[in-house]
């Protein structure tokens, strides 16, 4: 399977490629979809500048130009703010069979998403305490992907981190439920290799 990942609002950091690494060691394939061409940051606030600078619309253009060519089965994995354009393309593109979303669940009405292919099953993962998680959004997701009947599952861990998986945000890392995160995320690409179904 060749999973699709798009990064968070920091670019991409060790979270994302330790999702790349972890699954080449299960046998996968991993395309990271730099939308900042190689730029990264470490704080929130310079990485929301540099977002709104380059503009929504060629971020959006950049992800899809990314995914366009794409015919065979495929995961795409979005993190954070990457989330929700990990959704749309798994809404709207064929080639998709599985979306996974680390604390990046977003608002499908905003985004105007009112039914979800029945083939693309879904697995989100959050912190308990995660101090951005919308339980409004997750639920109204869930609910779009379930009445497709399209197989939902919600992963939750303890602690607050937000971007929880990232080695290099000390104060958000949780080493033991990132290594959870990614041997859930390889059992649930292991179960679409086989057929998705509905839980």
């Amino acid at each position: 399977m060749i999973v699709v990942v798009f990064h968070s609002i920091l670019g991409v950091r060790s979270g994302e490629i330790g999702i790349a690494r972890y699954l080449a060691g299960c046998g996968h394939e991993t395309l990271i979809v730099d939308r900042y061409d190689g730029q990264s940051f470490d704080g929130y606030e310079t990485a929301e500048e540099y977002a709104r600078a380059l503009g929504s619309r060629k971020l959006r253009l950049r992800a899809t130009e990314a995914v366009a060519d794409l015919r065979e089965r495929y995961v795409v994995a979005g993190f954070s703010t990457g989330g929700e354009m990990a959704i749309e393309v798994a809404a709207s593109h064929s080639a998709f069979c599985g979306l996974l979303l680390y604390a990046g669940a977003g608002d499908t009405e905003m985004m105007g998403i009112e039914t979800w292919p029945k083939t693309v099953s879904v697995q989100v993962h959050y912190t308990l305490a995660d101090p951005t998680r919308n339980y409004e959004w997750i639920d109204r997701f869930a609910s779009v992907v379930r009445a497709a009947d399209a197989a939902y599952e919600l992963v939750e861990y303890p602690g607050s981190g937000h971007l929880f998986t990232d080695c290099a945000l000390p104060s958000e890392y949780q080493p033991d439920d990132a290594r959870n995160v990614w041997a859930n995320s390889a059992r649930f690409i292991g179960g679409l290799s086989v057929a998705p179904r509905s839980v």
